[in-house]
């Protein structure tokens, strides 16, 4: 179950310069890589100067980013040199540091020379929020160099090498045309609002775990329904983005109809800055792609799209209005073991002719061992106004330690999170620490949309 939604969307203004590309070895015509799904994102291994590391999948990343390096990661990197970059959120501008010929393998895949940039920026560790580590993102440079197939149902990427791919009849699918613009690819497709169809033409952003972001227009009857309620979106480069939330009746792909997507209307004020002489009306994310097979060919210009198990599942999202996040350790307790011993004495006992006897008379002692254990502790980052946590009483900081009475270091932060979400109208119980007081708290599940 994925009801906790984190969005991550990087816009990079730069003028980098290209590394070479990525290749296959000789006589190698495809590779297949493994992935993580982790909260719809695909999270793949990659080695990076001879570290190996995780790095998400993002076509709306023009340039590799590395955000998350610690002394345990110890990653040698080259020629750093000191630029701004600018992106999605509330901050602006990022101090960054560009570095050139680092040595990127993803399989048998290599690059000797790519670009990358590196962002030091605590608040931009992913991996607290995903519950998984995440040390970067790259994007257009794998699109680039191959034909690239994500099945989100196996959870494996295969890399075609371009020149010996040949093009696949596309039986019991669905095709639509690309286009490639500024190192991203795009894709026309339908909206049906409540008033009319609208076309519409989306970045492509399997980096972002929402279904489909909307741009706000008018004039092109691009609107926030009437029910609907404001949520933080997620954080990009520039910060957090904040917006609205709602549902359409229809999303189309050619003769296919995703029934009542979720819609996210970021605030004008984090995107006015981008180039929408393209005609850009928003992105196309996830919890969209994760339904089908994906083939993506940017220099051929086009997707198809293949239903998968998930295409039918109703779109979730957050109704609790919890959002967790990895905040260090905590000592629990934990039961190592429980044994008993047996002594024997003499005991009187009564016989039911009103004489007393003695006989032998059995204590069992039953003693527990326990030992304490460190577990990483869930915090809530956020919880969204209005929302059934938010009116119980939970608040920003409260350390949750179980959910409906199970204790939640045996869980990842994704598991318990569909814990919290399991279900409209389900009653939810919490248990947590605030300052050095625990606290019970009830809710129920209340439909938004």
């Amino acid at each position: 179950m994925r009801s906790f939604v984190l969005s991550i969307l990087l816009i990079i203004c730069t003028n980098g310069l290209f590394g070479q590309n990525f290749s296959l070895p000789a006589g190698k015509n495809q590779e297949t890589i493994p992935f993580e799904l982790v909260n719809n994102l695909v999270v793949m291994p990659l080695t990076l100067n001879g570290k190996e590391l995780k790095f998400i999948l993002d076509t709306g990343v023009s340039k590799p980013i590395l955000f998350n390096v610690t002394q345990q990661d110890s990653v040698d990197l080259k020629g750093l040199k000191e630029m701004q970059l600018k992106g999605l959120g509330d901050k602006g501008l990022v101090k960054a540091y560009r570095s050139v010929q680092n040595h990127f393998q993803i399989g048998a895949a290599q690059n000797l020379y790519q670009d990358l940039y590196l962002v030091i920026d605590k608040e931009l560790n992913l991996s607290t929020s995903l519950g998984v580590e995440v040390h970067g993102i790259i994007g257009f440079e794998i699109f680039r160099d191959f034909v690239v197939k994500i099945n989100y149902r196996r959870k494996k990427i295969k890399l075609y090498k371009r020149g010996v791919y040949k093009k696949e009849e596309c039986r019991k699918c669905t095709e639509l045309p690309l286009k490639v613009y500024q190192k991203k690819a795009y894709v026309q497709t339908k909206v049906q609002t409540l008033e009319a169809e609208v076309s519409v033409n989306l970045l492509i952003d399997t980096g972002s775990s929402d279904a489909v972001w909307l741009f706000k227009n008018p004039e092109k009857g691009i609107e926030v329904p009437e029910k609907s309620f404001e949520d933080f979106l997620g954080r990009g480069l520039g910060g957090n983005i904040y917006g609205e939330r709602g549902k359409y009746p229809f999303l189309t792909f050619n003769d296919w109809q995703l029934k009542e997507p979720i819609i996210s209307f970021p605030k004008e004020k984090y995107y006015n800055f981008l180039n929408t002489s393209f005609g850009r009306d928003g992105s196309l994310g996830a919890a969209v792609l994760k339904r089908f097979d994906v083939l993506i060919d940017f220099k051929a210009g086009y997707m198809q799209l293949r239903k998968n198990n998930k295409f039918k599942k109703p779109f979730k999202y957050n109704v609790s209005g919890i959002e967790l996040k990895h905040h260090g350790m905590q000592y629990v307790k934990e039961l190592v073991s429980r044994f008993g011993s047996v002594h024997r004495s003499a005991a009187r006992y009564a016989d039911g002719s009103g004489q007393d006897k003695v006989g032998n008379g059995v204590t069992i002692n039953l003693q527990s061992v326990y030992t304490y254990r460190l577990h990483p502790a869930f915090e809530i980052a956020q919880v969204r106004e209005n929302s059934p946590a938010f009116l119980a009483g939970l608040r920003q900081g409260d350390v949750l330690l179980r959910v409906d009475g199970k204790k939640t270091h045996g869980y990842k932060l994704q598991e318990i999170m569909g814990l919290i979400n399991r279900g409209e109208g389900k009653k939810i119980i919490l248990l947590v620490k605030r300052g050095g007081q625990k606290l019970k708290f009830r809710f129920l599940l209340n439909k938004s949309l």
